[in-house]
């Protein structure tokens, strides 16, 4: 009878911990979350990727429409992976909503559970002599997006630091990083407000697929994408071995009339020294083709990669001449049925447009720049060359 009713006891404990999975679950915004109407004149999609590593994850977020231009993005991780995580996760959505509702700022808010968890919550796990035992914090990510001031505004604590991926296929850090809430009583973090261009899109996700991606040298942007794009099956694939929570998030936009928002697949910043681990950049290239694009023609997929060599190369050897000070960024995004990979250097330069032409005595004619134009749909320059685009039309179906 004891043992019957310790099963019993243990079933139904297992039972509201999966009830608590459901409810995290749910408050976890889906792609129909925007009202209608919301950013006339755009198109906006809102898309989500969670998986829990355990019953109860501290891994969060969760959206705001302020108003008919305005939208708050909030994205946290809550420190271990036990009830109480889970718990706190809830009580800070909630209290979040609440704050919004009453027209509480970002900061407000910010500043109101920092409070709460580094004067309250953590004063009881203190130790008499003074000693700390394991605290908990919060790492939390706001993000503002305001379409009638075409503005984004970003304050983080301890979240990694989102990426804005906009039409140019030019990738930027958006905002910095900080100690997460509940360390101090006052956490510094800048405020950060940066232009939103006319089509771009916005991804964050959590230390936890940084963990997943990281070992197999995957791109997390990458990762992230098949997340949102692959069959839900695929993500036990995907993730096998989890430890952590795994938490994504984009937002893109564009205009009603322009072409959609690209999809970040790579960003990756090289220094002009680093000829020799253009292997290893490769391979990571590589990946995340595959992981973005599984059903892309192989003869087009080593001509991709071998332009995005050559100009690798060029941008390292005459682009960034070499110095270890000056760096070399490559970007790979899917913008419709078409793969758009970027180069940018620190160099000065040089005209790209003549492919045959009658060289000057010292001048450098790229070799591997005319390879680039045999195989690349479209190439385009700017910045006097130190900024190369090409792009790909992508023959076979993308696996959606």
């Amino acid at each position: 009878a004891g043992i019957t009713a310790e099963r019993r006891h243990m079933m139904s404990a297992a039972e509201e911990v999966r009830d608590i999975n459901v409810i995290h679950s749910r408050l976890v915004p889906r792609k129909d979350v925007l009202p209608a109407g919301f950013a006339r004149g755009f198109t906006t999609v809102f898309e989500t990727a969670f998986h829990p590593a355990h019953e109860a994850g501290g891994d969060f977020v969760n959206c705001f429409p302020i108003d008919a231009d305005r939208l708050l993005v909030v994205a946290g991780d809550v420190s271990g992976h036990d009830l109480k995580a889970g718990f706190i996760s809830s009580y800070f959505q909630g209290m979040c909503r609440g704050m919004i509702a009453m027209n509480a700022s970002v900061a407000q808010v910010r500043e109101y559970f920092n409070h709460f968890l580094h004067s309250e919550w953590n004063r009881h796990r203190r130790h008499h002599d003074g000693s700390d035992n394991i605290l908990t914090s919060l790492s939390v990510c706001f993000l503002l997006f305001d379409f009638s001031r075409m503005s984004l505004a970003c304050l983080n604590n301890g979240f990694p630091v989102p990426t804005l991926c906009n039409g140019e296929g030019e990738a930027i850090s958006v905002g910095d990083g900080g100690p997460p809430l509940g360390w101090f009583g006052n956490p510094e973090t800048q405020h950060t407000d940066i232009a939103m261009p006319a089509s771009g899109s916005v991804v964050l996700f959590s230390d936890g697929l940084l963990d997943q991606a990281q070992p197999t040298g995957d791109s997390p942007y990458a990762l992230s994408d098949r997340l949102f794009t692959g069959p839900k099956t695929l993500a036990r694939v995907l993730l096998r071995n989890q430890r952590d929570d795994v938490l994504a998030v984009r937002f893109s936009w564009h205009r009603d009339a322009a072409a959609p928002a690209p999809r970040l697949l790579y960003a990756g910043t090289y220094p002009g020294d680093a000829t020799d681990h253009v292997d290893d950049y490769q391979a990571q290239w590589n990946s995340a083709i595959l992981l973005g694009v599984p059903d892309i023609d192989e003869d087009m997929r080593r001509d991709i990669l071998l332009c995005c060599r050559e100009a690798i190369l060029n941008a390292m050897l005459h682009g960034s001449a070499r110095r270890a000070d000056r760096k070399c960024r490559l970007t790979i995004c899917l913008v419709n049925r078409s793969l758009s990979i970027r180069v940018d250097d620190e160099g000065i330069g040089y005209d790209t447009r003549r492919t045959q032409p009658t060289p000057q005595p010292g001048e450098h004619i790229s070799m591997g720049l005319r390879i680039i134009q045999c195989y690349a749909t479209r190439v385009t320059t700017a910045r006097s060359g130190a900024t190369l685009t090409m792009d790909f039309t992508i023959a076979s179906p993308i696996k959606q």
